[in-house]
């Protein structure tokens, strides 16, 4: 750069790393070498010259651009001014061709920031910025970069800078005056960062003139396929006017060029198979950057470009949309979705590509973005085929979920290629689209069968638009769950009355006293007359002004109760009107006291058995002189009106020809108006009742009349009438019983059943019910032919209590067990707690009684309630306590509760803690009762039983009673006829000698793994006798109680031990025990999968008290292997598991315990007990057996000799102790007698 004053310089520099590579750009076909004449601009577009914001053109500043017959203008705007004053925009210094800005800083690092864009020639104006173009390669130079000047700029590739021949080569660096750099001297300006931006700063060296020979001042940026170019030229000092100089000429050759890549562009990938519909709108976005990546990172998402693949200077923007016409418009939103809007009618491909740029400029490659628009979709029928008829899925007296199916075909056309053709409405489907052609059919589809219209719609799921809707595919079946009696249900729901030439009546009588008693009504067009009346249950009424002359009763011209006669003789009376032919038998709502009978007035009329509604069953009103009019409308199953309030009136009514009462109303005649069922709801709903209002909307006289059902039973059976006769007596003491007497009538379904309790029974065919408690009783009958053809009464009974029911027994203040003194003896043992009666009343004599499992007894004379027996006395069971409260003088009236509450169990063995339940089972347990918990899988893998668990039992069952001794006895003693199996190897036999042999068999009888047993065998015959026995025994016994389990194991489980509890001297008491194949339980591991494979080890489990009462004490078990000849023995053992939640017992006196026989010189010996805690703590020592002394040490030393007996107890629990069965002599010995003999010689 040159300025008017010229400043000496000192040469700063800075070391900088240059990587030199040869760089390849985005397979570009030509270098472009943008220029910039005064012939080509700058044109000033918009905005005010040389200020911030406006905008100036460059016309065909490229030619053939990537070397092709197109051109590129460059629309350059003034980004902004920073502490800087443009002087010229571009002015001709150097050369013409280059972009050379003359400024002004008016403060140091003053600035003007420009940007480039390359576009197509012709299409930038005033208003637009044109059509980007991108530039395959070409590079920027930045030439005299001087005098503090700096040269910032968005490098989207790579810079290069002069390298030179050295860090320092002679003489740089150069004067201001030279005009070269053949000295090599390395670039003079310092690289940094800010922003965005690289800044290539100067020192306050010049450079002689603008000339690209002085390559230390010059910076080259390197563009790939970059349309867009930002760059800041300034001085980070103020003030002078500085030329810039830009060249696109290619026109610098640096002595040694050192290149820096400081970006990379971005990378997209194609993204297909994407899918619209025709016509469509909202379509869901695209987002077009899936799958793109950036080595630095930094994609700027808002700079997606869309082209036209067919015309790639059709492109569109964030802010510009793509139009490609007759295809569509495509928008992009600055994340990169992409959302088309397809061309109306168009159906097709839809490709377009797409690129993007980083932040710095750099563009990515050109991906496609594939698109197809698809025929819109069109479903344009639904119809029926193969209808079932109704189900009442076994739901026989609830008709509203009545179902049938039907196949429900759907015809549509180019069908979505995702998601669900799905079948709404009436009934619902659903199928994927995958594979699916049209027509579809939906088999047997599940519809409502209520008689009506079937509306179904059919959509996909994937175009909510694809919609077809059938309001009427099919006219559904009726519903059949009242099909439970005969009935016939006519198609059509007709709602107009019949007129006077449709009918006809067959009356008897002639009105009056004389009465006119309807026969039947004959209706055209019906086969037979309507003979029988469907008989109400219940009349129900609400008058705001009761009077006895507003409501009365009528019959044969005599007027009976009214409504202010006792409900039990109007309701009767009013009930009986509606449930009978006789016409003049009819309810009088007048107007004797005014205002009379007001809109809001009603009579409700129930049924105990529906009526379905249809055509060919009819609702009859009369009226005297048919000058009134109901307003009648049908009830459902809560009394409720529902379906249409229908109204009677002069046009309805139709003459009997017969007067109502020739005395009192002369010539007034019975009129009736009569309406199908159907007018009220539509065919096959249920009919529960009718409601009468007798007032529109004003006051005044109502009606003379009744209304009522008529039906032909050819076409309908009614189920039995309940009768208003049913009657009941009440409970009354000392049974506190009542009864209930049914009246039904038969309707023609034959012989009746009877129920109390509703449809859920039990039945009986007598009507009567006797010995029943207080309670609330539901009335029901059916025919015992058809059982589902039934009426329950909605008129529910009550059978009240006697009056001194006794309604709770409860528990308080319950003591601990008390052993009475008898500490050995647990049938004694008790407990009490207060028991407090709660109840009605009481009868005037007698006593209040509580038996069971306590007894107590109180005078009722001045009893109340609640009483309470203190201190009742009961036994420590452990049961649940079960107790009646009864009155003396009236036993029935009495309560029993099986479970007040739970007894503690017996305390007289809690010497050691020990927790017995009542009772004494005896039975084996089986299978179902019984899990194992086994550790290994037999034979040399061992099978360790962890655990049994049974049922009812709150924990399982892991402790094992260990045994002190195992003798035995056998008459045919041999090496193959007893011996010991240990995981699969035979160990010892009884051949080898108690020393041996004992040993193992006592360690078979204490050890948890089934593998190790003992097997009796007839190898030598006569092999085992009746007369051979095992004795287990025990140093400390074990109470027999129901949750302690004697376990017996057999290989194979077919071969029986008949075993038998043993007194404490060893001798068997009790009752002997036999297992066999029905008793033995399979643990499901085998005993020797190698030498008996399939031989599962199986096991015979009996509660103790099989073999002795609960409480008694058990000291061993004697084992026999032969019943009443000699053979084969079983191969297994037996012991006792216990769970220690309900037993601690004493320790366990280890067969490990020791003595050293005494030596010489002392003649003294020594004991050391070892021994198991069981759960009880510190354990105690003594040789003495339970006389002592004790000690906490386990050795005794210094012992002479003598027998002794082992003996261990809890420190916390001395009682708790076993003494051994085992005792220990230590022999004397002979040791000889020394004697020391001292000679004394006397001289003279």
């Amino acid at each position: 750069m040159k300025i008017s004053t010229r400043f000496s310089y000192a040469k700063v520099f800075f070391a900088l790393v240059f990587f030199s590579f040869s760089y390849i750009g985005n397979n570009f076909s030509a270098q472009n070498t943008p220029t910039f004449a005064g012939t080509q601009g700058p044109t000033l577009l918009s905005g005010t010259l040389n200020t911030q914001g406006s905008r100036y053109l460059y016309t065909n500043a490229v030619i053939n651009v990537n070397g092709t017959a197109a051109n590129a203008d460059v629309l350059l705007t003034i980004v902004e001014l920073n502490n800087i004053n443009l002087v010229s925009v571009d002015t001709a210094l150097g050369d013409d061709n280059r972009f050379e800005p003359s400024t002004l800083t008016t403060a140091a690092n003053g600035y003007v920031e420009w940007e480039m864009i390359f576009v197509e020639s012709g299409t930038a104006s005033a208003i637009s910025d044109g059509v980007p173009i991108l530039l395959e390669s070409y590079t920027l130079s930045a030439i005299d970069v001087d005098g503090n000047e700096f040269f910032e700029v968005q490098v989207p590739d790579s810079y290069t800078l002069e390298g030179g021949l050295g860090a320092s080569p002679p003489g740089c660096p150069q004067a201001s005056g030279a005009i070269t750099n053949a000295l090599g001297c390395p670039s003079a300006l310092v690289v940094s960062t800010n922003g965005n931006f690289t800044r290539f700063q100067s020192g306050t060296d010049f450079a002689s003139g603008i000339t690209v020979n002085r390559t230390e001042y010059i910076v080259n940026v390197n563009y790939n396929d970059v349309s867009t170019i930002r760059f800041r030229n300034g001085r980070s000092v103020s003030g002078g006017t500085r030329q810039n100089s830009v060249s696109f000429l290619g026109e610098v050759t640096f002595v040694n060029s050192a290149s820096t890549v400081l970006n990379n562009p971005p990378v997209v990938v194609d993204n297909l198979g994407n899918t619209v519909l025709e016509d469509s709108t909202g379509n869901t976005p695209i987002n077009v950057l899936i799958g793109s990546s950036d080595p630095e990172g930094n994609i700027d998402t808002a700079t997606v470009v869309l082209i036209d693949t067919n015309n790639p200077s059709n492109i569109g923007t964030v802010s510009n949309d793509l139009l490609i016409a007759g295809i569509g418009t495509y928008s992009v939103d600055n994340t990169g979705n992409v959302t088309l809007t397809p061309a109306t009618g168009y159906v097709g491909v839809a490709d377009i590509d797409f690129r993007v740029e980083d932040v710095l400029g750099a563009s990515s490659n050109v991906a496609t973005l594939g698109i197809t628009v698809l025929p819109s979709c069109n479903i344009s029928d639904i119809t029926e085929s193969n209808i079932d008829p109704c189900s009442d899925n076994g739901t026989p007296t609830i008709f509203t979920d009545d179902t049938f199916t039907a196949d429900i075909t759907v015809t549509f056309s180019n069908a979505p290629i995702a998601g669900t053709l799905d079948l709404t409405g009436d009934g619902t489907a659903s199928v994927s689209v995958s594979g699916l052609t049209s027509p579809y059919t939906f088999v047997d589809v599940v519809l409502p069968a209520d008689g009506g219209a079937i509306d179904l719609t059919a959509t996909f799921s994937a175009d909510g638009a694809c919609t077809f809707n059938n309001s009427n595919v099919l006219t559904a079946p009726f519903e059949c769950s009242d099909d439970a009696c005969p009935d016939v249900i006519p198609t059509g729901s007709p709602t107009a009355p019949l007129m006077s030439a449709d009918v006809t009546f067959d009356i008897t009588g002639t009105g009056g006293t004389a009465g006119a008693a309807l026969n039947s009504i004959s209706i055209t067009g019906e086969p037979n007359p309507f003979t029988e009346l469907y008989v109400p249950s219940t009349i129900e009424y609400q008058f705001a002004i009761p009077a006895q002359t507003n409501q009365y009763i009528t019959n044969l011209g005599v007027i009976g109760s009214n409504i202010n006669d006792d409900p039990a003789i109007f309701d009767a009376e009013l009930l009986e009107s509606y449930s009978n032919k006789e016409l003049t038998n009819y309810f009088s709502a007048d107007n004797g006291i005014a205002p009379g009978i007001v809109p809001g007035d009603f009579v409700l009329i129930r049924y105990d058995a529906p009526i379905s509604a249809a055509a060919n069953r009819y609702m009859v009103a009369t009226e005297r002189n048919g000058n009134i009019s109901y307003r009648i409308q049908a009830l459902d199953a809560a009394g409720n009106p529902i379906g249409t309030e229908r109204t009677t009136s002069v046009a309805t009514y139709i003459d009997t020809g017969v007067q109502a009462d020739p005395v009192n109303f002369p010539g007034e005649n019975i009129e009736a108006s009569i309406y199908p069922l159907t007018a009220f709801v539509p065919s096959g709903d249920d009919i529960y009742g009718f409601r009468i209002r007798f007032r529109n909307s004003s006051s005044g006289e109502a009606g003379d009349g009744k209304v009522f059902i008529l039906y032909d039973s050819a076409f309908l059976t009614a189920p039995p009438t309940i009768e208003a006769t049913t009657s009941f007596v009440q409970p009354t003491c000392p049974t506190n019983l009542g009864s209930i007497t049914i009246d039904a009538t038969d309707n023609g379904g034959g012989a009746i059943e009877y129920s109390i309790n509703g449809v859920a029974g039990p039945w009986q065919t007598s009507n009567v019910f006797n010995n029943l408690t207080p309670g609330t009783y539901t009335t029901a009958v059916r025919y015992q032919s058809a059982p589902d053809c039934l009426a329950v009464s909605i008129n529910d009974i009550i059978l009240e209590d006697s009056g001194f029911n006794i309604t709770a027994i409860a528990a308080a203040d319950i003591t601990a067990c008390n052993n009475n003194s008898t500490p050995l003896d647990i049938t004694d043992d008790t407990f009490t707690a207060d028991i407090t009666i709660t109840f009605d009343g009481t009868p005037t004599t007698g006593t209040l009684d509580l038996t069971g499992d306590g007894t107590a007894t109180v005078s009722v004379v001045g009893l109340t309630s609640p009483y309470t027996f203190n201190d009742v006395v009961f036994s420590a069971s452990g049961n649940a306590v079960s107790l009646t409260a009864a009155f003396s003088d009236a036993p029935t009236c009495s309560l029993t509760d099986s479970a007040v509450f739970t007894a503690p169990t017996e305390c007289s063995d809690d010497a050691c803690p020990d927790a017995i339940p009542s009772g004494n089972p005896t039975a084996p347990l089986m299978l179902a009762d019984v899990s194992f918990n086994i550790t290994g899988t037999g034979g040399a893998a061992g099978a360790v039983l962890n655990s049994i668990s049974v049922a009812g039992e709150p924990n399982p069952f892991t402790e094992f009673y260990i045994p002190s001794t195992v003798s035995y006895s056998f008459a045919n003693s041999a090496a193959v006829n007893q011996f010991i199996y240990d995981m699969g190897t035979i160990g010892s036999d009884i051949t080898d000698g108690p020393a041996i042999f004992d040993p193992e068999l006592l360690s078979v009888y204490s050890d948890r793994d089934l593998t190790n047993y003992f097997t009796t065998e007839g190898v030598v015959a006569p092999g085992i006798e009746p007369g051979d026995f095992v004795l287990v025994r025990y140093d400390a016994p074990i109470t027999s109680a129901a949750n302690r389990y004697m376990v017996a194991t057999e290989r194979d489980g077919n071969i029986s031990y008949r075993i038998q509890a043993l007194d404490a001297a060893g001798n068997p008491i009790g009752t002997e025990r036999t297992t066999s194949v029905s008793t033995y339980i399979d643990t499901g591991v085998q005993a020797d999968p190698a030498n008996f494979p399939g031989e599962n080890i199986e096991a015979s489990i009996y509660p103790l008290t099989a073999f002795v009462p609960s409480g008694s004490d058990i000291y061993g078990f004697r084992i026999r292997f032969r019943n009443s000849s000699p053979g084969d023995g079983g191969d297994g053992k037996v012991f006792v598991i216990y769970d220690s939640s309900f037993l601690t017992p004493p320790p366990t006196i280890e067969v490990t315990t020791s003595a050293v026989q005494p030596t010489c010189p002392t003649n003294q010996g020594s004991i050391i007990i070892d021994a198991t805690d069981n759960g009880g703590g510190t354990i105690e020592y003594s040789v003495n057996g339970t006389a002592g002394p004790w000690q906490t040490s386990n050795v005794f030393n210094s012992l002479p000799s003598a027998t002794y007996t082992p003996a261990v107890r809890y420190q916390s629990t001395p009682t708790c102790l076993a003494v051994s069965n085992n005792t220990i002599t230590l022999n004397s010995v002979d040791c000889p007698n020394i004697e020391a003999v001292k000679t004394v010689a006397i001289t003279n």
